[in-house]
């Protein structure tokens, strides 16, 4: 008896040892998978030292916005030739300059007269509330590198705008050597190209009334008209190619008698520089035939 009871002892130490032998190798294959550093508990979780992943992202935008200011200032301005440079500033401000400055209530005038006149140049005189009364005086004349001509000249109210109703007396006479000719109607053809002389002068009045953006005018005067060769070398003369019929008026120019009416609708907050707002004109006229 007593060797049994041993050797069952016998079997149950040994049993004892290969369990804590087996839960020996158990824990250092789970310590080997999970490492004791990664294990956390709920309170480790919550602790300071897991903030700068969840803070990477904002990092990152951090240097993204660095990387930015630091080419920003590192930018140079393009240089630009001084031709540019002097064409920006005579738009921007010199255009402006030269447009206000007088001499003795002379301005300079300068652009373009007609489609082909070339830049043109000229002085304009302006004298408001003549000798304190209430007429206005202006009167201009311009020239143009291809011997383009105009001469304008204009008494009475001319610019008046805190009045609601102006009249005025005009005069305008002008000589455009080069203009050109194709025909009358779709039928014309860019091959038949021609250029003539067109010298006319007008003498009229003009009434006018105006309140806020409703303004409506009335003019009629006298128009006397002279068509001549023209001076363009490139091309043939209208005279060559049409004859009366097919260009009424090119051998006969008769003196007209016209009246005409306009209206103007303008809503735009700076009529030379608007902004917002709208602008539209109807004109009518009639022309009459004195000769």
């Amino acid at each position: 008896m007593k060797g049994l009871a041993h050797g069952s002892l016998g079997r149950g130490e040994r049993a004892g040892a290969s369990s804590g032998l087996l839960f020996a190798v158990l824990t250092l294959a789970v310590g080997a998978v999970c490492p004791l550093g990664a294990a956390s508990s709920p309170e480790t979780a919550a602790s300071p030292q897991a903030a700068p992943a969840r803070e990477e992202p904002s990092t990152r935008a951090a240097q993204r916005r660095q990387r930015r200011q630091a080419k920003l200032e590192q930018i140079e301005p393009p240089i630009r030739p001084k031709i540019q440079l002097a064409l920006a500033w005579f738009e921007e401000r010199g255009r402006q300059r030269l447009e206000n400055f007088n001499f003795k209530r002379f301005f300079p005038k300068f652009g373009g007269l007609s489609t082909g006149s070339g830049f043109a140049f000229g002085t304009r005189y302006w004298n408001p509330r003549l000798r304190g009364g209430g007429w206005d005086l202006q009167a201009s004349a311009a020239t143009s590198l291809q011997g383009y001509q105009l001469v304008d000249f204009q008494l009475g109210q001319v610019n008046q705008p805190e009045r609601s109703l102006t009249a005025y007396a005009d005069f305008r006479y002008r000589d455009f050597p080069q203009e050109d000719f194709f025909g009358l109607g779709t039928d014309s053809r860019e091959s038949d190209r021609t250029d003539y002389r067109i010298e006319d002068a007008f003498l009229g009045a003009t009434l006018r009334y105006r309140k806020d953006w409703f303004q409506t005018e009335l003019r009629s005067g006298f128009l006397m008209v002279d068509i001549d060769r023209g001076t363009d070398e490139r091309f043939p003369d209208a005279q060559d190619l049409f004859d009366d019929q097919e260009a009424p008026g090119l051998e006969q120019q008769p003196d007209f008698f016209l009246v005409g009416a306009t209206l103007l609708l303008d809503s735009r907050d700076q009529p030379g520089n608007p902004h917002e707002g709208g602008a539209i004109r109807f004109i009518v006229g009639r022309f009459d035939d004195l000769d």
